[in-house]
């Protein structure tokens, strides 16, 4: 693909920047037969930490654009692990706490998305660090629901916004109980 674009007409310049800034998808991206795909954000310092939420809002316009599918099954990796109702066993959760710097405040967390969907595993189970929920991060909300509707205006896919609409008004409501 490298030598595609150096054959292109395009300007050198952009030519070395899409070679370099394009490195992620070969290098650090996860995929699986049952087309679950996502980023490894960093391979070595976060032990594998997949499908990062906060870095899919700066990292992830050239997935969108060329791998709509891949986009997709990312996106469908958060929504299904969204945090559910009482019968959840994350359905409460500790937030940070304002008043006194800890993360001691109990929160409701039925809605939150979570940071990313898992460590070092795509294939089925439960995604997401059992461990850190990051439920605490008031912006994944407003990610999550951005690019469902970029990947929603990109592809046209009607049907797939109808079947996250109900997640996004969940996620909402629960952004606006922080």
């Amino acid at each position: 693909w490298q030598k595609e674009l150096s054959d292109s007409s395009l300007p050198k310049t952009l030519v070395d920047g899409l070679c370099n800034d394009l490195f992620p998808l070969y290098a650090c991206a996860w995929y699986t037969r049952q087309l679950h795909y996502a980023m490894n954000e960093s391979p070595t310092d976060m032990n594998g930490c997949l499908g990062t939420l906060d870095q899919r809002g700066v990292g992830n316009g050239a997935v969108a654009a060329l791998f709509p599918l891949l986009n997709r099954a990312e996106l469908n990796l958060f929504a299904r692990d969204q945090i559910g109702d009482e019968r959840d066993p994350r359905h409460f959760s500790r937030h940070f706490n304002a008043r006194n710097g800890r993360f001691d405040l109990i929160i409701n967390t039925q809605g939150a998305i979570l940071h990313d969907v898992g460590w070092d595993h795509l294939e089925g189970g439960r995604t997401g660090d059992a461990k850190w929920l990051s439920s605490h991060w008031p912006e994944l909300t407003s990610l999550f629901t951005l690019q469902c509707y970029q990947y929603a205006c990109w592809s046209g896919d009607r049907q797939w916004l109808d079947e996250r609409y109900p997640q996004i008004k969940e996620a909402l409501r629960f952004q606006a109980r922080l």
